[in-house]
């Protein structure tokens, strides 16, 4: 893949994921949170099943274990997407969704040890100063909620880096298709262990949740395809990554 494509890709996962996020927005709450994960969760998989059907690419994997966790992690991840952009102001939760780009980076370096140079260091504060810019989040409301959200964003961070990995040896197709599995079918066990009430949207909340259902797949498929694209060789995780490439081979 040249890198005008992984450019192209990265400009249309951020505009899925902008709609997406509007649409969770405007719902505002009448849809629990589980169950919009689970949607999420659902749309990805049809997707990548469709992508797999239509261009014969494989499913098999040799890394279920590796998965397993990604999917754990994105499912958490998924959770806080939905009570973020659900619950908290439109800006406020953007500003917060773009702390994804300092946690790539730190669990680059921390957890797969790899060197990451300065000016690497400066592009990602750049990146998180023009996206306050952009955005211009008011917090003027702060509370618990925010750290939260500001925490449980490093899980999308987390899930990332394990994408590259993963694509080491499955292709993004596969690695779109387990994460989504996986936590399509965390969702659903959880509504059923808690109990969950299921909400029957009214025809203006269902017209919503099929943007989610889309859109949110359309999303993960781009940041699938853009994980094995783009020049990013702090991020590289090749067979001598050290220490935090052997504790996530234990999962493969």
């Amino acid at each position: 893949m040249n890198q005008r494509l992984a450019i192209n890709l990265i400009v249309g996962q951020g505009i899925f994921f902008l709609v997406e996020t509007a649409m969770v927005h405007h719902l505002g709450g009448r849809i629990p949170i589980l169950q919009l994960a689970l949607l999420r969760a659902t749309g990805g998989v049809v997707i990548a099943t469709a992508i797999a059907w239509s261009s014969s690419a494989s499913l098999r994997t040799k890394q279920i274990k590796l998965h397993l966790f990604r999917g754990g992690v994105a499912l958490g991840y998924l959770w806080v997407l939905m009570y973020s952009f659900g619950t908290l102001p439109f800006a406020d939760a953007t500003a917060l969704s773009y702390t994804q780009v300092a946690y790539i980076t730190v669990f680059s370096a921390l957890i797969l040890r790899e060197s990451v140079v300065l000016h690497r260091w400066m592009a990602t504060a750049v990146c998180l100063t023009g996206a306050l810019l952009i955005a211009q989040p008011s917090f003027h409301d702060w509370n618990v909620s925010y750290f939260l959200v500001l925490g449980g964003t490093s899980l999308n961070g987390l899930t990332f880096v394990l994408n590259r990995y993963a694509q080491q040896q499955d292709n993004e197709v596969t690695t779109m298709f387990y994460v989504n599995l996986v936590s399509a079918i965390g969702g659903f066990c959880l509504i059923a262990a808690f109990s969950a009430p299921i909400e029957i949207p009214d025809t203006s909340a269902a017209l919503w949740l099929s943007g989610v259902f889309l859109f949110g797949g359309l999303s993960g498929h781009c940041c699938s395809q853009t994980c094995r694209g783009i020049d990013a060789r702090p991020l590289h995780v090749g067979p001598a990554s050290g220490r935090g490439s052997k504790w996530i081979s234990r999962l493969s």
